[in-house]
C-alpha cells in the first residue's frame, strides 16, 4: 500500500491554474516535501496552543480580519506528534473556517484538555455544511461547488489532509452545526495529550 505521505505528496505535485491562489498552493506544496522530509523523523511534544496562535495570527493578517472577529481560548495542551502533521492540521482547519466564514467573519478556535485527549474546535458564521456533505467534504480533491456557494478557489486536499492526519494520530474528526446560528464546528480529538506545566 502507498504511504499516506508519498500519497500526498504526489497529489501536490499537480499543478493548479488559478493565480489568485497561488501562495495557498505553494504552501500546499511545501508542507508535502515537508511531510516526506520528515517521514523518518522522530515525533515530539508539539504545544497545539502554540501552533494555533500562530495560524491564527498569521491568517487574519493575510485576510485583513480584525482581532475582535476571532475569538480564541486555548488550554496549554501539547500533543505527541510530528510537528509537521500538527501545523498542517491547524492550517487547513482556520483555512477554511476563513474561506467560508460570513460577512462579516466571526470565528472562534478553542482548545481544551481531558483525560489524555485534547480537543480544538474551530467555529465559523457561514452558511454551514449540509448533512448530506458532511463526509464528502473530507474526500481527495472534493470540491462543493455550488452546494456550498462556493466563492473561493481551492485545491480540494485541504479537509482530506486534515482528516489523513487525524487518522494516522488515531484520533477523530467531525463537522456540526453550530449551535443557535448558522456555520460550521469542526471538531478534531486527538490522543496522547498533555497539559503544559510551565
Amino acid at each position: 500500500a502507498v504511504s499516506w505521505n508519498r500519497a500526498a505528496y504526489s497529489c501536490a505535485l499537480l499543478t493548479f491554474p488559478c493565480a489568485a491562489s497561488a501562495s495557498r498552493y505553494r504552501w500546499k506544496f511545501s508542507s508535502s516535501r515537508a511531510l516526506r522530509s520528515a517521514a523518518h523523523a522522530h515525533p515530539e511534544s508539539v504545544g497545539l496552543d502554540e501552533v494555533s496562535r500562530n495560524f491564527v495570527s498569521e491568517l487574519t493578517t493575510q485576510n485583513s480580519i480584525q482581532q475582535e472577529q476571532v475569538k480564541i481560548e486555548l488550554a496549554p495542551c501539547e500533543i505527541f506528534a510530528h510537528r509537521v502533521d500538527a501545523e498542517i492540521l491547524v492550517r487547513n482547519l482556520l483555512e477554511n473556517a476563513v474561506k467560508y466564514a460570513g460577512t462579516p467573519p466571526a470565528i472562534e478556535v478553542a482548545l481544551t484538555y481531558s483525560d489524555g485527549f485534547a480537543t480544538l474546535s474551530v467555529l465559523d458564521n457561514g452558511t454551514g455544511v449540509p448533512r448530506h456533505l458532511r463526509r464528502k467534504i473530507f474526500q481527495r480533491f472534493y470540491r462543493a461547488g455550488d452546494e456550498l456557494e462556493r466563492k473561493q478557489s481551492g485545491t480540494g486536499l485541504g479537509l482530506f489532509l486534515v482528516r489523513s492526519i487525524v487518522q494516522r494520530l488515531k484520533g477523530n474528526v467531525r463537522v456540526t452545526d453550530v449551535p443557535r446560528q448558522s456555520g460550521s464546528s469542526f471538531v478534531v480529538s486527538l490522543p496522547n495529550a498533555r497539559l503544559r506545566t510551565t
